[in-house]
């Protein structure tokens, strides 16, 4: 019989399919031969579903067809020889087969004593039932590990199943009040905000009342019309986790629902009273944005404290907002003064370091207003907006008891164990000490702050910190194979990290740790401050910026400066100022250390001369 033989194909695809249909744990052994002799990839036991596993099949057959190795014989025939041989026949295809395939030596065909013919057969055959059974072994570890792989990728796809993206991209009309609370913003008059009908009306009548340069009034309209648009959609983002939500902001305008609630918070999310903190992207780089700036941090009547939630808005320009109603909106997650404290205290007595966090910051309007910065790795999102922590820690020890069951001796991998086992017990024995201290570190901050992504940020930057001087061997790249499940970068331990400030941070603490870890060891203390700046503190010395983002400004080409918010910058990829200890940008066309350094100073001076 021909292997190309369309009744062979056929047969062992409706083979296949009766295994599939009938038995998805058990293979028949036209699977098993098609696996051994390298025509089914592995992906067939890593795939979900009859219509992939038949695919898989197809391909099978097709590289069977096309195989001119097998010209000696047909598949059908290698399975009853194998068996043949199990089943002890002598016969002169047995014997030619054993040859073939390297058990017997073809010296056997001239060996006319019956006893030592039968001693050297017993021997081949020997040899190949127990190449077989390895060769069976191989073939049902492989299986039973893609099966565990396939599995986890369930598991995963289960955990990082959010309520919704929180990335919104659509189409805004501002209703007639929406323009009314971005005139009163904007401070346009009253007899002149009862006029207004578009965006243009806003942008016309506040040039009319300039207070400052066209450019900050366009600029100040565009930012308020984004801070609109972002209450809106955060709105949606809370309808979407929690149920109707209250917009308390545009009661400050509405002649119906008018009161002073708008004074303390934006929306009314459940029980929880939430401010909109927006930030517009830079003009010159998305991944960096300007300021979320909390003046003071809120509390309601009963010292329940204001959540302020962080978005970050597309950056557009004067004609760019006229020309379009469309939006770009992030929604970073939320924070309160609460949080922000208990992180603080956490850090403070849990690692063997001096870490000081100070978001304070001096308000660019009023100097004498001290308020708070909040960087993007502060925010996090809403229980809501996760999977049940029970759902998914079910779904782990069923896992558990599959792999037991299957007798699998891989492991599942840890950052699944991090983000669903309940009690999480690492035996130090079969990892690397380090990694065991790593893991150890983060069972730890779970039982006592929890797993947040801005708890995730700062053990990596404490714990980096603390082993400076480490005797154990570290590399803060060590953190991604603990934190991040086949590098899906966006997911830290199954937490959502859409702008990945913690693979940012492992990847510049890691070119740091190979350039200037020499230099961050001379440190005595470490600040961490406003919008992701760290200094360095030597005794007798001025602080030293160690990670920063350029506060520079470079021309837009259309005769105005836009900020450069080049990030990150850090020690290593970017010089330290001799006069200010800032680091000083190395766009050429911006070069800032400190906006009123000398060196900057002098640098902008010798530009305009050559200019």
């Amino acid at each position: 019989m021909n292997i190309n033989n369309k009744s062979l194909t056929d047969r062992i695809l409706q083979d296949a399919k009766r295994s599939i249909k009938e038995d998805l744990t058990h293979e028949n052994k036209v699977l098993k031969y098609f696996y051994n002799y390298g025509y089914l990839d592995r992906k067939y036991y890593e795939g979900s579903g009859d219509i992939k596993k038949i695919n898989y099949l197809k391909e099978a057959i097709v590289k069977l067809k096309q195989d001119k190795n097998l010209k000696y014989t047909e598949l059908e025939n290698i399975i009853s020889l194998n068996i043949s041989i199990n089943k002890q026949s002598n016969s002169e295809k047995v014997i030619s087969h054993l040859i073939k395939l390297n058990f017997l030596s073809p010296l056997i065909k001239v060996v006319t004593n019956p006893k030592e013919k039968n001693n050297l057969l017993e021997k081949a055959r020997a040899k190949f039932i127990q190449k077989e059974m390895h060769d069976e072994e191989i073939r049902r570890v492989d299986e039973a590990e893609a099966q565990l792989k396939s599995k986890e990728h369930d598991l995963f796809a289960n955990i990082i199943c959010y309520k919704t993206y929180p990335r919104y991209q659509k189409n805004i009309d501002l209703t007639s009040d929406d323009l009314r609370l971005i005139s009163e913003w904007v401070k346009l008059p009253a007899s002149t905000i009862n006029k207004i009908q578009s965006k243009e009306d806003i942008y016309k009548e506040a040039k009319v009342e300039k207070k400052s340069s066209i450019a900050n009034v366009t600029n100040n309209v565009t930012q308020m019309i984004s801070a609109r648009c972002a209450e809106k959609v955060a709105i949606e983002f809370y309808n979407k986790i929690r149920g109707d939500s209250v917009d308390y902001s545009i009661q400050q305008v509405s002649k119906i629902l008018r009161n002073s609630k708008w004074k303390l918070c934006d929306i009314k999310s459940g029980k929880f009273l939430i401010d909109v903190k927006n930030a517009r992207r830079s003009f010159s780089n998305p991944a960096t944005y300007s300021e979320q700036f909390i003046k003071n941090f809120k509390s309601d009547d009963y010292q329940r404290p204001v959540n302020y939630l962080g978005t970050l808005s597309k950056y557009k320009t004067e004609a760019q907002e006229k020309d379009s109603n469309d939006v770009d909106v992030n929604i970073l997650g939320e924070v309160n003064h609460e949080d922000i404290k208990h992180l603080e205290d956490w850090v403070n007595t849990s690692f063997n370091t001096s870490l000081q966090i100070d978001l304070s910051r001096i308000g660019k309007e009023n100097t004498r207003q001290k308020g708070n910065f909040i960087p993007g790795w502060m925010f996090e999102y809403p229980l809501e907006f996760y999977p049940d922590d029970h759902e998914i820690e079910s779904k782990f020890e069923k896992l558990k008891e599959w792999k037991e069951s299957n007798n699998v001796s891989k492991n599942i991998k840890i950052p699944l164990r991090i983000m669903a086992e309940k009690s999480l017990e690492i035996d130090k024995e079969d990892i690397p000490k380090t990694d065991y201290i790593l893991i150890t570190k983060i069972i730890n901050m779970k039982a006592s702050i929890g797993i947040t992504r801005r708890s995730i940020y700062l053990l990596i930057l404490a714990f980096t910190i603390e082993s400076l001087d480490a005797e154990y061997k570290y590399k803060p790249d060590m953190w991604r194979k603990i934190l991040f499940y086949n590098d899906n970068y966006n997911n830290p331990l199954g937490l959502f990290d859409p702008e990945r400030y913690v693979i940012t941070l492992i990847e510049v603490l890691e070119a740091l740790w190979e350039k200037e870890k020499g230099t961050l060891s001379k440190y005595n203390s470490f600040k961490l401050s406003g919008p992701n700046i760290l200094k360095g503190m030597k005794s007798g010395s001025k602080p030293e910026t160690v990670i920063a983002y350029c506060g520079g400004w470079i021309n837009d080409g259309i005769n105005s400066k836009k900020p450069c918010g080049r990030s990150p910058l850090y020690l290593g990829n970017s010089e330290l100022c001799n006069y200010c200890s800032y680091l000083i940008c190395p766009d050429k066309a911006c070069n800032t250390c400190k906006e009123n350094c000398e060196r900057n100073t002098a640098y902008l001076n010798n530009n305009k001369r050559k200019n």
